[in-house]
């Protein structure tokens, strides 16, 4: 079996180069997919719909915000989950730049490992079911459960 970077290297020798195209090849960690993408807003969706966040009712991505900084409380000393946060550094918060407020500098849920994001969506889960969340399964989510 060919290697990625093989496949690559190929590529560029047969017809890149020849052609004249230049290529950009990242290697980086893998990040979460589409299914863990659409599984994580689907739940944050759903818990923003339906329930009150320290009180308040919030539109799904401000709700992602708060979930996700209450998750790393949550999980930031957890041995399997610790090395993930790691990589984010510390969350900072700093003034905002022509107006008056802070803007939260750290984690984006785009940067999450698959098990951070999949550790995400059992966090979710958990805290919908505590928080009176119904949650309706879209039928994607049958190949996850």
């Amino acid at each position: 079996m060919e290697t990625v970077l093989a496949q690559a290297r190929k590529e560029m020798l047969e017809g890149g180069i020849r052609d004249g195209k230049k290529f950009v090849l990242s290697v980086k960690r893998e990040t979460r997919g589409v299914a863990e993408n659409a599984h994580m807003h689907a739940l944050l969706t759903q818990i923003a719909d339906q329930s009150l966040i320290g009180g308040h009712k919030f539109c799904m991505e401000d709700a992602k915000r708060i979930l996700v900084s209450a998750f790393r409380f949550d999980t930031k000393d957890d041995s399997d989950l610790a090395p993930e946060w790691a990589k984010f550094g510390e969350l900072r918060l700093v003034p905002a730049l022509n107006h008056e407020g802070i803007v939260a500098l750290g984690e984006q849920t785009r940067q999450f490992s698959v098990k951070l994001a999949k550790a995400f969506c059992q966090w979710l889960d958990a805290y919908g079911q505590d928080n009176g969340v119904v949650f309706m399964a879209p039928k994607s989510w049958e190949e996850e459960r």
